[in-house]
């Protein structure tokens, strides 16, 4: 896989997990099981995007 290949779908992972965190940031005091569950989302597309990296790192056969 290609460098820029690697970049962009980091950074498409990355705003991924941090839109839904930050939205649940904002509406904690207001609706706090919806917060909790966008915030689960942002958590679990991290760890998707962390093995995704290490995944796109490995030598292709």
């Amino acid at each position: 896989m290609s460098a820029s290949f690697r970049f962009w779908t980091t950074l498409l992972m990355l705003v991924g997990a941090i839109v839904p965190i930050a939205v649940a940031a904002t509406m904690i005091g207001d609706r706090p099981a919806l917060a909790l569950a966008m915030f689960l989302t942002g958590a679990a597309v991290l760890v998707m995007a962390r093995f995704a990296f290490r995944w796109m790192l490995e030598a292709s056969d």
